[in-house]
């Protein structure tokens, strides 16, 4: 148990790693381009993330599985998410900027959704090496590559706002750091794991993808009800009715992530104990709750502790 309790650890890491990156940008936006623009800022987010379990499709978690069974990165699992990602790219980010555009905002949150939208291509290109990465129970380079996304997006930007970049540069900021995000996550995986052969992409069927679907998480529902409840307030009430009611909406889908780091460090040590030795149905129960439940602890005393700076 000692490396499950250290994989959980590394990634509560990365976990708060994106809560607080995500806060300290949305406290930026707010302070210094003010409550319409932190409204709007919040719709971009919440729209680009609707689309994200699209791209995702259960194939990351189906990468942690295969890997942690050990069967391969280059022709496997890694190979297919790839082209399953890259293929529903394109479609993807114009589906975005097609509900931006029939909800009516004006031509800048266009282009913010638009660059925003092949930010998140790249998040999710990326998290696919990182599953990989926490497939191999190497979660500590999964902290350390979103804590480096997450400091390189809030830094750049500050500097973008003081420049004047305003909402598009900002947007500008997400689609540079989380394209960097993929490439840093292929390198590092091509370092920990070169024995594995060079990573191709292997055309995707219908079986995988009803595979993949087995393993999407159910955390994306959730959050895709609260991403909708904010863009319907946001579009009927306007900017203003709106923005007070996105710290707490960003604070909510943020926890809701922060909640799974516990069932995701069980799920590569569980694969690999089944292929190696084992795992009886109590002990595994028993493991789905302990982890399940620092998890969901790790998120209350976050909502505790972040509510005095919320109010």
């Amino acid at each position: 148990m000692r490396g499950l309790t250290a994989s959980t650890f590394f990634l509560a890491l990365e976990k708060s790693a994106h809560l607080l990156g995500a806060m300290l940008v949305m406290v930026a936006v707010a302070r210094m381009l003010g409550e319409e623009v932190l409204a709007s800022y919040v719709f971009v987010i919440g729209l680009t993330a609707f689309f994200v379990p699209i791209l995702d499709a259960g194939f990351n978690n189906r990468v942690i599985k295969s890997v942690a069974s050990h069967e391969g990165l280059g022709q496997g699992a890694v190979a297919e998410a790839l082209a399953y990602k890259l293929t529903l790219a394109l479609p993807t980010v114009i589906m975005m900027g097609v509900v931006s555009w029939a909800s009516g905002e004006p031509y800048e949150l266009l282009v913010a959704v638009l660059l925003v939208g092949v930010s998140t291509v790249g998040m999710s290109i990326g998290d696919a090496f990182n599953s990989a990465l926490k497939g191999l129970q190497r979660s500590e380079y999964s902290a350390l590559l979103i804590g480096g996304l997450n400091a390189a997006l809030l830094l750049s930007s500050l500097v973008l706002i003081l420049c004047g970049g305003g909402l598009v540069g900002v947007a500008m900021c997400f689609a540079v750091c989380r394209l960097g995000y993929a490439v840093a996550g292929a390198i590092v995986l091509r370092r920990v794991a070169p024995a594995e052969g060079p990573l191709g992409l292997t055309p995707v069927r219908g079986r995988q993808i009803a595979d993949g679907l087995k393993h999407l998480a159910s955390v994306y529902f959730l959050g895709n009800l609260l991403h909708v409840n904010y863009i319907t307030t946001y579009v009927s009430s306007g900017e203003a009715e709106s923005a007070d009611f996105a710290i707490g909406y960003r604070v909510a889908a943020a926890l809701l992530v922060l909640c799974t780091a516990g069932l995701e460090a069980v799920l590569p040590h569980v694969a690999g104990r089944f292929r190696t030795e084992g795992y009886s149905r109590r002990s595994l129960t028993r493991t789905f709750a302990i982890y399940g439940g620092i998890g969901l602890a790790v998120a209350l005393v976050t909502q505790v502790a972040a509510t005095p700076a919320v109010w």
